[in-house]
């Protein structure tokens, strides 16, 4: 088990996760026009899916660092916790069924996520 610390700032915190809601709101964007079909609705899909990869990829790492005894410290402990959430929150989309259902699962996730952000990020101010 690891046990190190990469110290962020509460600030530093603040800003990945802004980072994220910005990015989920790109996200829901695109889903809206995936949602409407029509040209170009496949096209989107594959952007949707590559953009989400890059989301769910960096709070992947994050997680990953966390479980493995890694720390971010004391004034980022919110942020830790934010990872967790959203990391539960994605083990739970499964991209391989039907383009609709996904879409569904995906929308539900780009909610979740944005939501973590929000709450956790309103809990930096208590520190």
């Amino acid at each position: 088990m690891v046990n190190e610390a990469a110290v962020i700032s509460k600030e530093e915190a603040v800003e990945v996760l802004t980072h994220y809601m910005v990015r989920v709101g790109e996200l829901k964007q695109s889903l809206e026009v995936v949602e409407l079909g029509g040209d170009g609705s496949a096209q989107a899909w594959i952007d949707l899916t590559e953009k989400y990869a890059l989301i769910e990829n960096d709070i992947r790492k994050h997680h990953e660092y966390i479980s493995t005894g890694g720390t971010f410290g004391m004034k980022a402990a919110f942020f830790e916790a934010a990872i967790k959430d959203m990391y539960v929150s994605m083990t739970h989309l499964n991209m391989d069924i039907n383009a609709k259902d996904a879409a569904l699962q995906l929308g539900r996730v780009l909610v979740e996520i944005d939501g973590y952000s929000r709450f956790w990020m309103s809990h930096s101010n208590r520190i």
